[in-house]
């Protein structure tokens, strides 16, 4: 009897949590070289209520530099933070990952990409979800994404 417990025990720590626990989908969650593909080198817009983000992932290969658009100035040129962190992309299973490094307090996020523009961001940890539009640096919408 305590080996059967044991048994299911261990089933419910190791087996269960993570099937049970998927919040973001596999299905048509791109490779990481469509990844790539997608988002090096170009503008990308998201929302979130109020809050709104341009970045442009600048580099080649699996890493690189954040670049970050302050959009929505109403004079003079749209400033651009050059370094505003660092992306980097990783592959798993055949599915790729990004993540946006914020140094020095401004945290790490992991992101499953899906679609083909505009592109939908889902983060795996809570299942939150961006959608990105391409764009450029400023937005031809102050203030807003496409």
């Amino acid at each position: 009897m305590k080996s059967m417990i044991l048994t299911t025990v261990i089933f419910l720590a190791l087996g269960a949590g993570p099937a049970s626990g998927q919040l973001c989908s596999t299905t048509n969650r791109l490779s990481q070289a469509a990844i790539q593909t997608a988002l090096v080198g170009k503008w990308a817009c998201a929302r979130d209520g109020t809050d709104m983000w341009n970045h442009r992932l600048a580099g080649t290969g699996n890493a690189g530099i954040i670049s970050e658009c302050h959009s929505g100035l109403t004079t003079g040129p749209d400033p651009i933070d050059p370094n505003k962190g660092s992306w980097s992309t990783s592959n798993a299973g055949g599915f790729g990952t990004l993540t946006y490094t914020f140094p020095p307090s401004g945290g790490s996020y992991t992101y499953w990409v899906y679609g083909s523009g505009p592109y939908m961001f889902c983060r795996p940890s809570d299942g939150k979800t961006y959608t990105f539009y391409l764009t450029t640096c400023p937005p031809p919408k102050l203030n807003d994404c496409p």
